[in-house]
């Protein structure tokens, strides 16, 4: 019971850091494409994130 119970843990682990994966590189360049009007804000936007992980 416990050992079926760690493997659907992990299972859903993979499947949560595989949805992550997926929104990081197909949805945020889509998102980042359709706002390519507010080109000069979101580059202003892109390097206070590149700041901030320094």
């Amino acid at each position: 019971m416990v050992s079926h119970q760690l493997y659907l843990s992990e299972y859903l682990n993979m499947w949560a850091k595989m949805t992550m994966l997926l929104k990081e590189f197909l949805l945020d360049p889509l998102l980042k494409a359709s706002h390519s009007g507010h080109q000069g804000q979101q580059n202003r936007f892109d390097q206070r994130e590149m700041l901030g992980d320094l």
